[in-house]
């Protein structure tokens, strides 16, 4: 790694460190523990320092399942605000037909809110359009979704999903940054 890109490292996880105490002792650990430890880059990490990194770990999945759960519905919610699906089997069928987006967490299925327009009870106008240019891109429904609410560059920091959301829903732009994106991977 070059000076440059591990500055930038550091700085970054500086900035984690001054943000999150526990971050902050995790770091001082694992820096203690490598200190202290052969030089050996193939040798086994010291059972404490994997116990750390699965919990940060864990904590870290926490985390984003929290995060998923906050911006999505889930099938009963979906037939609660879409009178055309009026069943689980109407909602199970438009995400087997690839027109809706659903990701498994245990034994439910989270529904991304950026799907629906809740004024109108529907899915939002494009959705299929929008979906299968996802699937061009990958066939992880999880990493379909973070695409779609990680902020963009290109349309000054506001997500593809928030794009796709815009007034009447801004299609074409959406469907170009997804391109965009697929292109880079």
């Amino acid at each position: 790694m070059s000076s440059a890109g591990m500055r930038a490292v550091l700085e970054k996880l500086a900035g984690r460190a001054e943000a999150d105490e526990e971050f902050a002792d995790a770091l001082a650990f694992l820096a203690k523990t490598h200190l202290d430890a052969e030089d050996d880059p193939f040798a086994s990490p010291a059972g404490e320092v994997l116990t750390v990194a699965r919990r940060m770990n864990a904590s870290r999945l926490d985390a984003r399942r929290h995060a998923l759960v906050e911006g999505c519905l889930t099938t009963s919610g979906i037939v609660d605000l879409v009178p055309t699906m009026t069943d689980r089997r109407a909602v199970d069928r438009r995400r087997h037909r690839g027109t809706l987006l659903g990701i498994k967490v245990g034994n439910t299925t989270y529904h991304p809110d950026w799907q629906f327009d809740r004024r109108a009870g529907e899915t939002r106008n494009g959705l299929p359009q929008i979906l299968a240019a996802l699937r061009d891109v990958t066939a992880d429904a999880m990493a379909a979704h973070q695409l779609m609410v990680t902020p963009q560059g290109r349309a000054d920091g506001a997500s593809i999903a928030e794009v796709f959301a815009d007034g009447d829903g801004d299609i074409d732009n959406a469907l170009t940054l997804i391109r965009l994106v697929g292109d880079q991977s």
